[in-house]
């Protein structure tokens, strides 16, 4: 079918999965949000498509009226089941944050993938105002990858030769939000380690909740300590994109 395989999703929210019925030239008839039927989080990013081919309901009446409660219902159901055996396509929110965690500390210690080590002590020199220097970052005992301190899991801290704690980061998949910043700031408040990055995939355009983790701070000990960066800036280097929350 070429390009119209392609179902773009544009103006709707991004994660919900949706079922998308097209008709028999692939003409999209119905974009539907399905997200409070399936109520799964296994099922966010994912989108089925469903041809109608044949049957009682007529095309036109599909595109002007949408798609009636029988046929929701059973497609619903198909969905609900399809999750059930393919537990291996379920989206899971920690899957990409722990596959960054893991590719950036491999990139560090493992002799044979240094793709990045060069432009990542380059940024983690900037993160720790140069407490951290190469001989730290290539040692593989000084990261501590998910370990739990003071009932909090904290996706990365990564320490001196003594063991000192210096930076922790946090780790998060698309634009920073309320939850990962709340998480970020009250895992900073802790003291576990002295600086504190939210890494994310990219900024909002909308600096509101950058600006609500300055107000937490501003009369906070923290307030020079505290980074957010982008997750390709990190890898590439490029210090002049990171944000101090000050």
């Amino acid at each position: 079918m070429g390009e119209n395989n392609i179902y773009k999703t544009k103006h709707y929210r991004y994660q919900n999965p949706r079922h998308i019925y097209i008709n028999h030239h692939d003409i999209t008839l119905v974009n539907k949000d399905v997200h409070t039927d399936i109520n799964n989080e296994g099922a966010y990013y994912g989108k089925l498509v469903f041809k109608i081919k044949r049957g009682q309901t007529e095309y036109n009446t599909i595109k002007t009226s949408g798609v009636h409660d029988e046929l929701n219902d059973a497609a619903v159901a198909w969905h609900k089941e399809w999750l059930k055996t393919n537990k291996q396509y379920h989206y899971n929110s920690k899957k990409g944050e722990d596959k960054k965690v893991d590719e950036l500390v491999s990139y560090m210690v493992e002799d044979d993938n240094i793709t990045y080590q060069s432009t990542l002590i380059r940024s983690f020199r900037k993160l720790s105002n140069k407490e951290l220097d190469e001989d730290d970052l290539v040692i593989e005992s000084n990261y501590e990858v998910r370990q739990t301190q003071h009932s909090r899991e904290f996706d990365l801290i990564i320490s001196n030769q003594n063991k000192e704690k210096i930076i922790h980061l946090e780790f998060m998949n698309n634009s920073e939000d309320n939850k990962h910043i709340d998480g970020c700031l009250t895992r900073s408040i802790a003291n576990v380690a002295k600086y504190n990055v939210l890494v994310v995939d990219n900024f909002r355009k909308n600096t509101n909740k950058r600006e609500y983790a300055e107000i937490v701070l501003k009369n906070t000990y923290l307030k020079d300590n505290v980074w957010m960066v982008t997750y390709s800036d990190l890898l590439k280097g490029n210090t002049k994109g990171f944000i101090k929350i000050n």
